[in-house]
């Protein structure tokens, strides 16, 4: 007897460094599945729903730690810090793609919405 695996309606796609140095294409997986995205910027590829702290904000924050190891700061005693800035960024059309419609209330608190 053969078994049917499950139909996706929805994935999670957290990038690592190989993704963002190939540049990982997932448009495809987009528009077949609703997909939460870790990085805003990534909505606007056709992801779903994206929240958390843009990598630009992050770049730079790596290169002002940088540049205080590279002023003679040592690493020990630099703080452990966290973001503090989260944006949560919506796509409409990947909405209205996979037949979803998106709350007026989860509209609201979007940072950004992508029609």
């Amino acid at each position: 007897m053969r078994h049917r695996l499950p139909l996706v309606t929805g994935t999670g796609v957290s990038p690592d460094g190989g993704l963002l140095y190939y540049g990982t294409d997932y448009t495809d997986l987009y528009r077949r599945a609703a997909a939460y995205v870790e990085f805003p910027e990534h909505c606007a590829d056709g992801g779903l729903a994206g929240y958390g702290t843009r990598l630009s904000s992050l770049f730079r924050h790596a290169a002002r730690m940088l540049a205080k190891v590279m002023a003679g700061t040592r690493p020990a005693d630099m703080p452990v810090e966290q973001p503090i800035m989260m944006e949560l960024c919506l796509n409409i059309q990947t909405a209205k793609a996979l037949g979803l419609t998106v709350p007026p209330s989860i509209l609201a608190r979007a940072d950004e919405v992508i029609e």
